[in-house]
């Protein structure tokens, strides 16, 4: 479970708090996970053109070229490929079959909401990034919210961790950076976000990245990576 304390000279200080948070109803953290959550990860420096090319659209890519830097390329297409490769070989299907729509819960927009797909099959996942890998977490049973902060970031006001956790309880919401991650309110092992049911947070080992997985119960969580250059789920 992610713990703060190293940060807690920061709350009530630095970070001002603009609205008030609910802590009736704060999940248990030392509960029995009764779910189970998967975050599949693969180094951006390892796909290959095939991989990324099976797993992203036409529209994907030509966005992609609108990106100044090569970089900001190869993050886009890294993790639009890996959501694509594992949600469809969760469903047993292939990339191209996948339909992933972006319908907002709170507004109806059809361009900036939590990404879903249009089956019967429970299934949720969350897709994040950092300067050298992405990664996607994945549940049939529960909700999820992932976020990738990478070691050397440097993050304004909150500590790279608290950002971290702050913003995965944000995307398990649905609303992402529409809310203020300053508003979030951190103790060991949770976060409570105004308007929001609280959430417990898990820290995720990834290389040389800090990972924050949130959810609205207690996660046993395995890590897999994937091998970009072969594609290859293990």
């Amino acid at each position: 479970m992610y713990d703060p304390a190293p940060q807690r000279e920061l709350w009530g200080g630095v970070v001002k708090r603009s609205r008030e948070v609910s802590t009736t109803n704060v999940p248990d953290v030392s509960e029995t996970p009764t779910a189970e959550a998967e975050v599949w990860w693969v180094r951006h420096a390892t796909i290959s053109p095939a991989w990324i090319t099976a797993g992203t659209t036409q529209a994907e890519r030509e966005r992609a070229t609108r990106f100044d830097r090569p970089q900001w390329r190869t993050r886009f297409l890294a993790g639009r490929a890996l959501a694509r490769h594992v949600v469809a070989a969760a469903l047993s299907i292939t990339p191209a079959g996948l339909v992933i729509t972006r319908t907002c819960r709170f507004c109806g927009d059809e361009t900036h909401g939590k990404p879903t797909v249009g089956t019967t099959t429970p299934l949720w996942w969350s897709l994040s990034r950092s300067d050298d890998l992405c990664a996607l977490a994945l549940s049939r049973q529960v909700d999820v919210g992932l976020d990738l902060v990478s070691l050397s970031a440097t993050v304004a006001t909150l500590s790279p961790r608290e950002w971290a956790a702050a913003e995965a309880v944000l995307k398990l919401s649905g609303r992402g950076l529409e809310d203020d991650p300053r508003d979030v309110k951190l103790e060991p092992g949770v976060a409570l976000a105004p308007g929001h049911p609280p959430a417990i947070v898990t820290e995720v080992p990834l290389p040389d990245t800090i990972a924050m997985l949130a959810s609205n119960g207690a996660l046993a969580v395995t890590v897999r990576e994937v091998t970009g250059a072969s594609g290859v789920l293990f």
